[in-house]
């Protein structure tokens, strides 16, 4: 199995909540230790900056990903931490995005401003003071960004967002 495929069905794992985050973070580590500069096939932009060396990653993936995870497992001050990074990082870049191209977080061609979307819908679930209606924010969120991704992975027709 190729290293795309390989992606696509820890992807499709993780929409189906079938997945432990260790064992996302142990997948995710050993292909980023041994993978030669992926592309993504649509793109041909490389997905990661194998010779930044332990940096983190320009768009800050990495925290949007982990932030997610430690959201759904229970570690909201480490999962806001990263997400808040990660949208922090990029929200000059894309607010001069969004006015350009206002639905760049809908469209499955621009990747930063998908995931940069995802990781704000993420982030607003802090807001919510009462820890359990919190708690099901995260999980309506995961599942709204879940939905979402099917669709921008090519797995379902064109859904529309609700955040």
């Amino acid at each position: 199995m190729g290293f795309q495929d390989e992606m696509k069905q820890m992807f499709l794992y993780v929409a189906a909540g079938n997945v432990e985050p260790k064992e996302w973070e142990k997948w995710w580590n050993s292909n980023k230790a041994t993978e030669k500069d992926p592309n993504d096939p649509r793109t041909g932009r490389p997905m990661w900056n194998l010779g930044a060396e332990g940096k983190p990653h320009p768009w800050r993936s990495d925290d949007y990903l982990f932030g997610v995870w430690n959201l759904l497992n229970g570690k909201e001050t480490e999962g806001y931490v990263r997400l808040e990074e990660c949208v922090r990082h990029n929200s000059d870049y894309m607010e001069n995005r969004i006015k350009e191209f206002p639905e760049a977080c809908n469209d499955p061609r621009d990747v930063m401003a998908v995931m940069y979307h995802n990781a704000q819908l993420f982030a607003r679930t802090k807001e919510i003071a009462d820890a359990e209606k919190r708690k099901n924010a995260i999980r309506e969120t995961y599942e709204e960004v879940c939905r979402f991704m099917r669709y921008y992975h090519g797995l379902v027709k064109k859904t529309e967002r609700n955040g």
